[in-house]
């Protein structure tokens, strides 16, 4: 690997920041906000970066597309804590000649990893969970708190994640960085039927997004106007028996596996979220906005700074069906209103959550910018 030996120790491209990811394969959630990330740095910032991930990750493969300064983080695809530290063990000389100037973890699994290689006064992260989430073990969630006191600042992804860590005394100072996706020009957004709507639930991997609650939507007498439609793997520890009950549940109900989100987008009228834990920022809310998708969405985590209330789409406090069904009628009949909430969405997805946005601001976060 070439490293500029010619500058002063003082210059960045001599002392660069480093990105962390640890994550295999080509991920869907953070390590693909990551990957917009890096597509939306100006090339001239480039330099001043080195991002290290495994060599089988999307992660890897965009940086070297990139052509960022890359290294592979040695570990094998189901990666444990034990895997970790031996490629921390066998990565550590190269970032220590490296001279970063902060190591900067793009996730909480990371975390410790950025605090060994970057030293107490040259470390940062990006927190995409919640800092006591169910899902995490007591363990990991000390890691998360007592390597992320250590650090410079914290980069958390919603302005609700940042209130979050401060109730649970999280003490490194919390800059607000919101995620954003790649433009993409695209005409506004059409009812696909003009006697029905077609409702997108995307949440079929994991229990706590909600799909218990979109079916008692569904067996519910007013939810003949719709055709509902679940996408994403269906994954048996997390949701037993949703596959017969989508089988059970009548003709108004679709199955279709893993689908490219435009293309989902593109053939429904309305995403549906509600989610039952935390969820810091919804990306599907993002991609919804982005194609101008109106979306109903539980308010839990950051998805009410995505959706206006009654602006954007409908934002819920408590599961309640008919409240929910109004939200969904009042856009089915009012084709004026559903085309101003779709045309309000995709101009705050412009404003406030395009990938260009969110790269400057980390480049501003690490005094690149």
């Amino acid at each position: 690997m070439h490293i500029v030996s010619n500058i002063s120790s003082g210059n960045l491209a001599t002392n660069p920041v480093v990105i962390l990811s640890t994550c295999h394969g080509h991920g869907y959630g953070a390590e693909r906000v990551l990957e917009y990330l890096l597509a939306n740095i100006d090339d001239k910032y480039r330099r001043h970066l080195v991002v290290v991930a495994p060599s089988d990750s999307g992660v890897f493969d965009t940086s070297k597309t990139l052509n960022y300064r890359t290294l592979n983080w040695p570990t094998r695809n189901h990666c444990t804590f034990v895997g970790n530290f031996k490629a921390y063990l066998k990565i550590r000389k190269q970032i220590s000649d490296l001279n970063p100037r902060i190591v900067h973890a793009w996730h909480g699994r990371n975390f410790e990893w950025a605090f060994l290689l970057g030293g107490s006064k040259g470390c940062s992260g990006t927190l995409h969970d919640h800092p006591a989430s169910p899902g995490l073990s007591l363990s990991r969630k000390w890691i998360f708190k007592n390597a992320s006191d250590r650090f410079r600042f914290v980069v958390a992804v919603s302005d609700a994640l940042a209130a979050s860590c401060r109730h649970h005394y999280w003490k490194a100072p919390c800059k607000v960085i919101k995620n954003g996706l790649p433009f993409i020009p695209i005409p506004p957004h059409q009812h696909s039927n003009n006697n029905r709507f077609n409702i997108a639930f995307l949440g079929c991997n994991e229990r706590w997004k909600g799909a218990e609650r979109v079916f008692e939507l569904i067996k519910s007498p007013l939810s003949s106007p719709y055709n509902w439609n679940f996408y994403g793997d269906i994954k048996s520890s997390s949701l037993d028996g949703l596959a017969g009950l989508i089988e059970r549940a009548g003709s108004n109900v679709s199955y279709f596996g893993r689908m490219p989100v435009d293309k989902i987008l593109s053939n429904n009228d309305i995403v549906l979220h509600p989610s039952i834990n935390f969820d810091p920022f919804p990306t599907v809310l993002l991609e919804a906005a982005r194609s101008g998708v109106p979306s109903i969405c539980s308010d839990v985590g950051g998805s009410s700074e995505i959706v206006e209330h009654s602006k954007t789409g409908f934002v819920f406090s408590r599961f309640d069906v008919n409240e929910i069904f109004s939200f969904m009628q009042t856009l089915l009949c009012n084709k004026s209103l559903y085309s101003r909430f779709s045309e309000l969405s995709r101009n705050r997805y412009i404003e406030h959550f395009q990938a260009e946005t969110m790269a400057a601001k980390y480049l501003k976060a690490w005094n690149i910018l």
